[in-house]
């Protein structure tokens, strides 16, 4: 694993270079115990202009409070379901610790807070209006998000492909569009408190307007999320690090290729071991 000095420099390195926003997600990213300090010095970090984090929201009661304190201005919870029993049988916790988090994260003060569902036929398609309302109930984005044929989704039945056309067929009659933020094309209910954003990695690749690069726990730079390409920073000083992301950038690929549920991406990793 990259040890934190290593992360830190890391990010500074690909700050000189020009990146201005870090995300901070996994796994679970407050699993790891001095998290507040690793984000603190990432926001400390010159030319860096905005933190976030994506976590589950269960120990968000803990920490959202230190998050914001520390620098993190925008907070993603995924949240695939508001039925106790299926949380608990997908995770392996409970739902009611998971809507404490995103009272937290309101209360905390951090500037957004999102909630990502992911579409799963047979699973919560009969929800989405009961996530979409959220919106009316809290100052919240609501992001449906199309399953992607990750390594760790080669189990599901081609069923649990969703498209988010499956959204605008619930609620079509009820949503008004707004403008786009990033890749969601976002609407919102007219007594909404927030947006409902549509996320379609599957059925509308957005691979043109892609400036991510993700970094691995164990120090591997992804170019594209589904492509077997990783290259190595662990270990490296300052000017090989520097490098090392000129080179990720330009690996960079015009299209990561069809994804469809009888394709299964090429990133040779699960979903939750690249980040999402």
């Amino acid at each position: 694993m990259l040890t934190d000095e290593e992360m830190i420099q890391a990010v500074s390195v690909a700050a000189s270079l020009g990146v201005t926003k870090v995300r901070v997600t996994g796994g679970e990213p407050l699993l790891k115990k001095n998290i507040c300090a690793i984000c603190s010095q990432i926001a400390k970090i010159e030319g860096i202009g905005e933190v976030s984090m994506t976590t589950n929201g269960i120990l968000l009661p803990e920490y959202a409070k230190d998050l914001v304190l520390s620098g993190v201005s925008r907070i993603n919870i995924s949240l695939d379901t508001l039925d106790e029993d299926k949380y608990r049988y997908m995770t392996g916790g409970e739902l009611n610790d998971a809507l404490k988090g995103i009272d937290a994260a309101l209360s905390a003060g951090f500037i957004r807070v999102k909630i990502n569902a992911v579409l799963i036929g047979g699973f919560n398609d009969g929800e989405i209006r009961d996530l979409a309302g959220l919106t009316k109930t809290y100052p919240v984005d609501v992001r449906f998000i199309e399953l992607m044929p990750m390594q760790c989704s080669e189990k599901f039945d081609p069923g649990a492909y969703l498209s988010c056309d499956a959204v605008m067929e619930a609620l079509k009659t009820e949503l008004v569009p707004v403008d786009d933020d990033g890749v969601a094309k976002r609407y919102r209910y007219g007594d909404g408190q927030g947006f409902i954003g549509l996320i379609r990695p599957v059925t509308d690749n957005f691979c043109s307007a892609c400036n991510r690069l993700r970094l691995t726990a164990d120090g591997k730079i992804k170019p594209c999320l589904h492509d077997n390409q990783e290259i190595s920073i662990k270990g490296m000083d300052r000017e090989e690090m520097r490098e090392a992301f000129i080179k990720a950038a330009s690996l960079k690929p015009e299209w990561h290729g069809p994804l469809s549920p009888c394709f299964i991406s090429g990133a040779k990793r699960g979903m939750c071991r690249i980040g999402g």
